[in-house]
């Protein structure tokens, strides 16, 4: 996540002057998008030279093989022990590793108990809309008839994991976004296992209190749970069916693992592998680094002539952290959210992973979200959880945690480090932009434009010896001298357009502007080249360029016109 800088030029096309405590924006790292290698195909397509039977020192066989041991491996290995099969586990890292907060399943036990039951028909057709039914229809009908039961499964392992070494832990259902006209939002039905050890709260890492209960009651049933051990290649049988696989262990030495009644894979995302992502995922490569893990399961599977699936391409997930952090939970609605041009350019009342798309197609792939003090004493977004405790007792305290974050100018990471807050607390839009500026601009041409359309007539005294404080007009680096030279010209050139030029419909006046603006800024870049600075001439054409590209953009075209109304 890269460093934002927001400043008052930034929203220079106007957005709505409101009172706002405080703004946040959020950048989408800039990433190089991996090309293929020879052929239009990736260097990873290429499935490697068979592992020769030579290399292998021993030969495990099995009823049912999982490779991957993290919350969806665990839980077929031990439903599979527990119908009465052989099971082993292969994991490749020292421990078993559960990641995220959360599991939705739909009307379980304990979700009926707090009165939540959905339609299964009626969220069907809401969730295929929202994705124009361009998935697997079965695979979702499946989940939504039987993730209920897997839940009452789950739920009674984990409230009496310590009879197998683990901690017992209680269910609890996360607050949902519910659209009033039910044509988007949440829906209730999203589990947390909270207190063990590492999950006191959604920000800790309840999941991986899963997991080990889950190891424990693995180990206890006898399943055989082999850590350290990395499988590098599927083994299929003389009719192309994959029946194990061949891992190197702990020792560095190949064993092959049959599966007698089948082989599971179970090995976490490819979110580190960019070639997969520029493939499978190229919208990712805006978010910078999100996986965790290279995707070595599913090239296993492509070496071993699987199809990848044929539902729609995939999305980024996108959370923002900082938003996250700001409120001290995940919340769908999170304030008015514009473009770095001030431009809203979403439905907020919308389910936030929903947004990616959106959010990635604006300029540098930045957005902001702004909310006033009204929004702390908003009840319904201060509960985390239903039936819970409340994220904040009060919006004061809200406010106070707001007003500490803008303090300190951090964020904790929930304990790996701190990450600088891009977080302004101001009363208006217009004042936002003044603080983040350190000179006075073209604020001030507006307003005596504004004042000259409505018919007042004005008395400007440069020189005056009045210092203007709030502008901090002092120069003080060649920085921020180029700094002001830039905006200038950019300033300099989008308003002439938009105030003077699209406001002014005869043609004669028009033409008499553009001449007269052309003639200020060429003999300003004429100035430049006679006092050799071709630095500054570069910098100003840049900013010309620059405010003619935005001048062509769309959200340029839908700005309202001050329109002349001169008395």
């Amino acid at each position: 996540m890269s460093e934002i800088n927001v400043t008052r030029r930034g929203f220079i096309t106007g957005a709505a002057a409101a009172g706002a405590v405080a703004v946040t924006g959020v950048s989408a790292a800039q990433t190089a998008v991996a090309e293929p290698a020879g052929d239009s195909a990736y260097a990873w397509e290429k499935a490697p030279e068979p592992i020769d039977e030579s290399q292998i020192v021993d030969t495990v066989e099995t009823d049912v093989l999982v490779i991957g041991g993290g919350t969806s491996g665990l839980i077929c290995g031990l439903k599979a022990r527990e119908e009465g099969a052989d099971v082993i586990i292969l994991e490749k890292m020292p421990m078993v590793i559960g990641r995220g907060g959360s599991i939705f399943a739909m009307n379980s036990r304990f979700t009926q108990e707090k009165g939540v039951t959905l339609d299964i028909g009626k969220t069907y057709k809401r969730m295929m809309g929202y994705h124009s039914f361009r998935v697997d229809q079965d695979k979702w009908l499946l989940h939504a008839n039987h993730s209920g039961e897997a839940m009452d499964w789950l739920e009674e392992r984990m409230t009496t994991a310590s009879k197998v070494g683990g901690h017992d832990l209680y269910p609890i259902l996360e607050e949902q976004y519910d659209d009033p006209e039910e044509l988007v939002g949440e829906y209730q039905g999203t589990h947390e296992f909270l207190g063990g050890p590492h999950g006191s709260n959604p920000r800790d890492n309840p999941q991986q209190d899963v997991v080990d209960n889950l190891a424990a009651w693995c180990v206890d049933q006898g399943v055989d749970l082999r850590y350290n051990t990395c499988a590098e290649q599927l083994v299929k049988d003389e009719a192309g069916t994959v029946v194990g696989c061949v891992a190197l262990n702990e020792d560095d030495e190949y064993v092959k693992f049959v599966g007698r009644n089948g082989v599971v894979l179970a090995t976490g995302d490819f979110g580190t592998d960019k070639e997969m992502i520029a493939k499978y995922c190229h919208w990712a490569l805006q978010c910078g680094d999100g996986g965790v893990f290279d995707g070595s399961g599913h090239k296993m599977a492509l070496w071993a002539g699987a199809a990848w699936e044929k539902s729609e391409g995939a999305v980024p997930l996108l959370m923002c952290f900082q938003w996250i952090n700001i409120t001290n939970q995940v919340r769908s609605f999170q304030g008015l959210l514009v473009n770095e041009n001030g431009v809203r350019y979403t439905n907020e009342d919308n389910v936030l992973s929903h947004g990616t798309a959106a959010f990635l197609s604006q300029p540098h792939s930045r957005a902001y979200a702004i909310w006033d003090t009204a929004y702390a004493y908003d009840a319904d977004w201060r509960h985390q959880y239903l039936d819970g405790p409340a994220v904040f007792e009060a919006g004061d305290d809200a406010i106070a945690h707001w007003d500490k974050l803008v303090t300190s100018g951090e964020i904790d990471q929930n304990g790996s480090g701190s990450m600088s807050l891009n977080m302004v607390k101001c009363d208006t839009l217009e004042e936002l932009w003044m603080d983040q500026m350190k000179y006075a601009l073209g604020d001030d041409q507006v307003m005596f434009y504004k004042m000259y359309c409505m018919g007042l007539k004005q008395l400007t005294w440069f020189h005056s010896g009045i210092k203007h404080l709030d502008a901090g007009t002092a120069m003080v680096s060649e920085e921020k001298e180029k700094m002001l030279i830039y905006s200038d010209f950019r300033f300099k050139t989008i308003f002439w357009h938009r105030f003077i030029y699209l406001s002014d419909e005869e043609w004669l006046s028009r033409s008499w502007s553009m001449l007269c603006i052309g003639y200020t800024l060429g003999f300003a870049l004429f100035v430049s080249l006679v006092k050799g600075r071709l630095d500054i001439f570069k910098l100003k054409l840049k900013a010309m360029k620059d405010a003619v590209s935005f001048i062509k953009s769309e959200e340029y075209h839908i700005l309202s016109l001050i329109k002349k109304n001169v008395r």
